[in-house]
Parts: C-alpha cells; structure tokens; sequence
C-alpha cells in the first residue's frame, strides 16, 4: 500500500490484477509447450500439472492451517470477509 500510494481496496484492486494476470500467462505457456513425442510430452504435462496443483494446494492451505486467520480459516474461505487488526506500533525500528 505504501509502495503503490494506495488503500486497502486500491491494494485488493492491484493483487487481483496481478493474480489475473499470471494465471493468464501461465494458461498461455501451457499452450504454447512445443511437442517432443512421447513419453516426453507426458511427462512434461505431468510435471505442470504439479505446478498448478502446487499452487492451488497451497491455496487451500492457506485456510486449513490456522497460520493466517486462527480457527476462523473455512470461515474466511466461505465468507470472503476477514477482520484486519490494527496494526501494532512499537517504538522500536521498523
């Protein structure tokens, strides 16, 4: 938000550009793997599979464990809606 000037929604705006963004440029390099023959090709598309399931696993992740939102993390999910907290000022650097 500092960096970019912006509030929490301008933020929101930003990051989901940008998720939008890289999901279409790694749509658009899964169709344009050149072809080897098999079992190569096989293998390849096994192997981006397990970047895309990498990602979406750690998506889910991020709502089971309770890391980022405690015990309410399936409700964030389900809702959309998270609390943010003050942030915490010390007198300290940072």
């Amino acid at each position: 938000m500092q960096e970019l000037d912006t509030d929490v929604n301008g933020a929101m705006l930003w990051i989901a550009d940008l998720h939008k963004e890289t999901e279409l440029k790694f749509l658009e390099a899964l169709e344009a793997l050149p072809k080897w023959g098999e079992p190569i090709d096989s293998w390849v598309r096994q192997y981006c599979d397990g970047v895309a399931n990498w990602v979406r696993g750690n998506y889910e992740w991020s709502f089971e464990s309770e890391r980022y939102f405690g015990t309410k993390g399936l409700e964030v999910k389900r809702g959309r809606w998270v609390t943010l907290i003050p942030k915490i000022r010390t007198n300290g650097p940072g």
